[in-house]
């Protein structure tokens, strides 16, 4: 997904603590000779800052912080903007942990002071929840960004830009989260926001419609997920833009992805192909959207028996993957590709292992009744019948069937009849393979008869 409105994070070496440490001592050192006022530090900060100078703009952040902290006590206006500054400059460094943290003192501060409604306050927020999501803490994301788009209401109304952006953000964090209801309520209003300002020749139309095309994907309804994405490269194909190749690269795949799971899969090939040669040209070899397409690739090779193939793709994304400890939820679905390959070649063991991440990194990232968690403690009870581990398969196997039963009950409530034939044509080989797992545990263990 892409975040809208954002620019792009710069990734700074391991040597930014060195740098941080001389320019913090220069500047101290000066200080105790008087030659540093609070105004110096401040000029200073924006100097490195608008140079993109991100370490001397957080020594000359920290420095003014403490001396704010001296001269004005912990709860001064000023003293609120040196954390905020500090938080900026962490998130430029991707240190997301120590810009939360300061991000958080600021907005406690701001908070103290009855100042919740002040540009800096909601912009503060902006800027937290983007931390939270390049640290993976989606839900923090979202509760931040949901008071974000309340400061911009208060500020300056509902119909502009900035509240198009974080409601087409705010729809694609929940459509990962599976919160499809909440979603769609938030593709809605950006949808009713793009064609009051822009209609649909526009750019953020077509950025709407690859993202609603998610949440369509999502629900199984693929013929509106398709309809959407070439809507998107329609309005790229008529009017190029500078991101024209990256916005291609994302709707091929998507659509590789979507005849694949329409099982044309030669359709699926060529999409994934051409997907691939755009992103060759966009991205170093080791990228993690190169190891996505690997993925997708030995994913579809994987459906049509060239399993050969299939370990070849999918080992070199793992491979990419395994270097990159942001990429969990991306690193976790190619192991679990990896797990069912295992289990096509019958060697339980390592199918079980591969599952066992799989589930460990989609409960940190999505909760317990999320449907990719529940995808992969499916696979694991059937692998863990393989393995003559019936109980455990069982009581998997009942805490699934409870975590389904009411999810359908929360979602059909506001699903129209397509709709929800689109989620039972979406979860079908999901609830085959729960249905072939519970008879076979019925076989063994009786108790088990809700499903059987």
């Amino acid at each position: 997904m892409k975040i809208r409105g954002l620019s792009p994070i710069v990734r700074n070496g391991a040597g930014w603590l060195p740098a941080l440490l001389l320019s913090f001592w220069m500047i101290s050192a000066l200080e105790v000779k008087g030659q540093v006022t609070e105004e110096d530090l401040n000029d200073r900060y924006i100097e490195a800052y608008d140079a993109k100078d991100y370490r001397s703009a957080l020594g000359a952040a920290v420095q003014l912080n403490l001396t704010l902290k001296e001269s004005l006590g912990d709860s001064s206006l000023e003293l609120s903007r040196s954390w905020v500054r500090m938080g900026d400059c962490y998130q430029k460094l991707s240190l997301y942990d120590s810009s939360v943290d300061s991000y958080l003192k600021g907005k406690a501060l701001l908070e103290a002071q009855e100042r919740s409604t002040v540009p800096m306050y909601v912009k503060l927020l902006f800027n937290l929840g983007l931390s939270e999501y390049f640290r993976n803490q989606i839900p923090e994301a979202i509760e931040v960004w949901e008071l974000h788009r309340k400061g911009l209401a208060l500020l300056s109304g509902t119909e502009t830009k900035e509240y198009f952006n974080i409601s087409n953000n705010l729809g694609a964090l929940k459509t990962q989260l599976g919160q499809f209801q909440e979603a769609e309520s938030d593709y809605k209003v950006s949808q009713e926001l793009a064609l009051t300002l822009w209609g649909t020749q526009s750019k953020a139309y077509a950025h709407l419609a690859l993202n609603f095309g998610g949440l369509k994907y999502s629900l199984g309804d693929w013929e509106g997920a398709e309809r959407l994405w070439k809507e998107t490269m329609a309005y790229y194909t008529l009017q190029p833009q500078p991101d024209s190749q990256e916005i291609r690269y994302k709707v091929y795949k998507n659509l590789g992805n979507v005849y694949r799971d329409w099982r044309e899969f030669k359709k699926s090939e060529t999409f994934y192909l051409q997907s691939l040669e755009i992103a060759k040209s966009l991205y170093d070899s080791q990228h993690v959207e190169l190891a996505l397409l690997y993925n997708n690739l030995g994913r579809m090779q994987f459906e049509v028996g060239q399993l050969d193939q299939a370990e070849f793709n999918l080992t070199k994304a793992f491979q990419i993957l395994s270097l990159d400890s942001s990429q969990k939820r991306d690193y976790g679905m190619c192991l679990y590709n990896l797990g069912e390959l295992a289990e096509t070649k019958r060697t339980w063991k390592t199918a079980d292992t591969l599952y066992r991440k799989v589930l460990d990194i989609r409960l940190r990232s999505y909760g317990s009744v999320h449907p990719y968690t529940q995808e992969v403690e499916v696979q694991l009870a059937g692998v863990a019948l393989e393995m003559n581990q019936t109980e455990a398969a069982y009581a998997a196997l009942n805490r699934i069937l409870k975590v389904k039963s009411k999810e359908v009950s929360d979602n059909f409530e506001w699903l129209d009849e397509m709709q929800q034939e689109s989620y039972w044509k979406s979860e079908v080989r999901f609830y085959d393979k729960l249905l072939w797992n519970a008879q076979t545990c019925h076989q063994t263990y009786p108790l088990f008869s809700g499903l059987a």
